[in-house]
Formats: C-alpha cells, structure tokens, sequence
C-alpha cells in the first residue's frame, strides 16, 4: 500500500510504501484508486497547526472492494466504491456533494 504520509509539520509530504492486514470477520478490503487531501486538513499540516506526526492524510477517496469478508452485507467483489470516515459525507454522496466542515 501507498500512502501520502506528512512526517514533520511544514514540510513536503511524502509518499511511502506500507503493509496492510487481511480483512477480518465483518471487514471489506478495497483497492484504493483515488484520494485526497482534504481542505479542512490543510490547514493543520502547517507549522502551527495541531496535528499529530507522522499522518497519513486523506479521509475520503473511491476504489474497487477486493474481499467481503463474512459479515459484510450489501458488497461483492469487484464493486465500486466511495470511502468515507465522516459517515455524513457517505449519506450524501447519492444525494449530492458534500463539503467537510
């Protein structure tokens, strides 16, 4: 897995190489195929911001599900799809856009 990962507040951000864990009961792996920094993380990578380092940034983005692991209902694999920690952001995604606070 690839990730962009800004490891000191006020500099560039890097892409680095990790590992990921099997899906377990209840999970779905996905293949990411697109991210995003979003604007309300912006401004907490700056030097006087208030962000915890290392950070692995990006809390949306869409990709393929490669497993559905047992417990999973409503996915197969092969569907598409959008990814969200802001479940908000998910009820709206068939509705219209959504904009983080």
């Amino acid at each position: 897995m690839r990730a962009v990962v800004l490891s000191y507040l006020a500099t560039p951000v890097e892409v680095a190489d990790g590992g990921l864990a099997d899906p377990h009961t209840g999970e779905a792996g996905v293949r990411v195929t697109a991210a995003d920094v979003c604007r309300s993380e912006a401004p907490r990578m700056r030097e006087d911001g208030e962000v915890p380092t290392p950070l692995v940034s990006g809390h949306g983005g869409s990709g393929v599900v490669t497993a559905a692991e047992p417990g999973v209902t409503g996915l197969t694999e092969s569907d598409r799809v959008v990814l969200s920690r802001d479940l908000t952001a998910v009820g709206q995604a068939a509705g219209g856009p959504f904009v983080c606070p």
